[in-house]
């Protein structure tokens, strides 16, 4: 998974706009050298069901994001993952801060989360604020 980063970040895909690691045992580790590539400002779907993803690699993945921001993002699935609140914490955060503006749709379903509907609120509530202060 991090020689895939790598080679991303070196330019080899430069026009992506769908990849699929679904059950790819992307981990926090593998998120955060994902995170890091700046060539994603054309990728459209970003789907990482089924992986050991936890907060730490959602921290690093909304911190990249708030840097670089998908611009064209419009599916992120997330669903069946190891994130918790604080991995909910910190994606609201950089979503409340007009990261992610084309996403229509978020799969968060099936992680640690105790409250899930209370994480939909978050990740709703944040997207709201960014809309109010446009």
């Amino acid at each position: 998974m991090i020689e895939l980063a790598r080679a991303i970040r070196q330019g080899a895909i430069p026009a992506l706009t769908d990849l699929d690691l679904t059950r790819n045992e992307v981990n926090d580790g593998a998120m955060k050298a994902l995170a890091a590539c700046s060539t994603f400002t054309t990728m459209k779907r970003l789907n990482l069901v089924g992986n050991s993803i936890g907060n730490s690699g959602i921290e690093d993945f909304s911190s990249e994001l708030i840097k670089r921001a998908f611009p064209r993002l419009v599916d992120l699935h997330l669903y069946r993952n190891l994130i918790g609140e604080a991995g909910i914490d910190a994606l609201s955060d950089a979503i409340g801060r007009g990261v992610l503006r084309e996403l229509h749709h978020l799969r968060l379903g099936r992680n640690n989360l105790f409250d899930y509907d209370a994480a939909k609120k978050k990740i709703h509530d944040a997207r709201k604020r960014f809309h109010q202060t446009l």
